[in-house]
C-alpha cells in the first residue's frame, strides 16, 4: 500500500514540478538573455523564441527525468517511513537536477554564443529568425542530453550521503 501511495504522489508531484520547473526556466532563461522580453515575443507570435523556450523546457525534462526514480529501502527504515523517505529524496534530487540544469544549459548556451563569434543568437532569435533559434534549440537540448547521466550521479551521490 506504502507503494501506491508513493507512485500517486509521485504522478502528482511530477506534474507540479514539470510547471513549476518549465516556468522558472523561462523565468531565469528570460532573465539572463537581457534584451529580449520573451514573454512579450512569445505574445507577438515569435516562433523563433518558442522554439528556444521549447526546447529549454525539453532540456529541463531530460535532465529532471532521473528525479522521478524509486529510491531503495534503506535497511534501517523503519516501517511505515517508506513513503517520507521516498518524497524528501525526491525533493532533494529534484533540487539538484534543477540548480545543476540550469547552470549547465546556460552555461551551454554561453559557451556556444562565445564560439560562434560575431553571430548574435539572441538578437537573431529576437529578429525571428528559425535557422539561429532551431541550431540554438539543438544546442541546448545536446547539452541536456550530455550533463544529464552526469546530474543523475551526483543527486545519486548526495541521496547516498544524506540517507546512506
Amino acid at each position: 500500500m506504502e507503494m501506491v501511495f508513493v507512485l500517486i504522489a509521485k504522478f502528482i508531484i511530477a506534474i507540479l514540478l514539470a510547471a513549476i520547473s518549465a516556468y522558472t526556466g523561462i523565468f531565469l532563461f528570460d532573465r539572463a538573455t537581457g534584451d529580449i522580453d520573451e514573454w512579450a515575443e512569445l505574445r507577438a507570435g515569435n516562433a523563433a523564441v518558442g522554439v528556444t523556450l521549447g526546447a529549454l523546457v525539453i532540456a529541463l525534462a531530460i535532465i529532471l527525468q532521473s528525479s522521478l526514480r524509486a529510491p531503495g529501502v534503506p535497511e534501517d527504515l523503519q516501517p511505515g517511513l517508506y513513503p517520507l523517505y521516498a518524497l524528501v529524496e525526491l525533493l532533494i534530487r529534484f533540487a539538484i537536477g534543477f540548480v545543476a540544469g540550469l547552470v549547465g544549459v546556460l552555461t551551454g548556451i554561453a559557451l556556444y554564443d562565445r564560439m560562434t563569434g560575431s553571430l548574435d543568437e539572441f538578437a537573431e532569435i529576437k529578429k525571428g529568425n528559425m535557422g539561429v533559434a532551431i541550431t540554438l534549440a539543438a544546442v541546448i537540448i545536446a547539452t541536456a542530453l550530455l550533463i544529464a547521466p552526469v546530474v543523475n550521479i551526483a543527486a545519486q551521490f548526495v541521496s547516498e550521503l544524506l540517507f546512506g
